[in-house]
C-alpha cells in the first residue's frame, strides 16, 4: 500500500516534540508499533545493529535521571536544580548500537525519526533525547545500562521519551512551522 505523498508530508510537517507527559500507560500494541517503525529504519550496509532498551519501570527511570544529573555535575556541566534529562515519560526507549559500526549515529537517527513519526501518527508524544549519547563514555552510566541489557560492545547513541502529552490541548499543534534554516543549494 502506498501512502499518499500529501499524507506523509502532513505527518512530517506536523510532528512536534513533547516535553511534558501524563502518567498514563501506553497500550502494548501502540508501543509495539512505535518499536516496529524504529526497527524498520534504514541502516548503513543494512547491518541492522540497533538495540532497543525499552524502559517502563519508574524506579529505573528515576535512577537513570539521577545518574545523568551526577555525571553532568562531575563533568562540570551546569543543569537546573532537579534536572530530569528524559522529561519523565511513561516509556524511555534507549537506542544502543555497536561501537564498531561506523554508521551507529546515523542508524540511531533514522530509527528515532521513524519512531517519532509513528508516535505522532498514533497521537502519542515523543522527544529525541541526546544526553545518553553525550555521556556514553561514562563508566557508571554504562555499567547501569549493561545491567539493563546493553551489550559490552554497545553504547547508547540516543533515546526516545514516549507517552501521552500533558497539556490542555493534548498533542502539540500539528500546524507546520515556517522554516528559517536548513538551506538548500542546488548544484547543476
Amino acid at each position: 500500500r502506498m501512502i499518499p505523498m500529501e499524507n506523509a508530508m502532513t505527518l512530517i510537517k506536523g510532528r512536534r516534540s513533547t516535553r511534558k507527559f501524563l502518567d498514563k500507560t501506553i497500550p502494548q500494541e501502540l508501543l509495539e508499533q512505535v518499536l516496529e517503525a524504529g526497527r524498520y529504519a534504514p541502516s548503513g550496509k543494512n547491518v541492522q545493529a540497533a538495540h532497543f532498551l525499552v524502559i517502563e519501570n519508574r524506579a529505573i527511570l528515576d535512577k537513570l535521571a539521577v545518574l545523568v544529573r551526577e555525571a553532568f555535575q562531575e563533568a562540570g556541566v551546569k543543569r537546573p536544580e532537579g534536572y530530569i534529562f528524559h522529561y519523565d515519560p511513561k516509556v524511555l526507549i534507549v537506542l544502543c548500537n555497536r561501537t564498531d559500526n561506523v554508521n551507529n549515529l546515523a542508524d540511531t537517527g533514522c530509527a528515532l525519526e521513524n519512531m517519532m513519526l509513528m508516535a505522532s501518527e498514533l497521537e502519542l508524544g515523543s522527544c529525541w533525547i541526546n544526553q545518553l549519547k553525550d555521556l556514553n563514555g561514562n563508566e557508571t552510566i554504562n555499567a547501569y545500562l549493561y545491567s539493563l541489557g546493553m551489550e559490552n560492545e554497545e553504547r547508547a547513541y540516543g533515546a526516545l521519551a514516549l507517552g501521552y502529552p500533558d497539556s490542555e490541548t493534548g498533542l502539540p499543534e500539528h500546524t507546520p512551522k515556517e522554516r528559517t534554516g536548513n538551506r538548500v543549494t542546488y548544484v547543476k
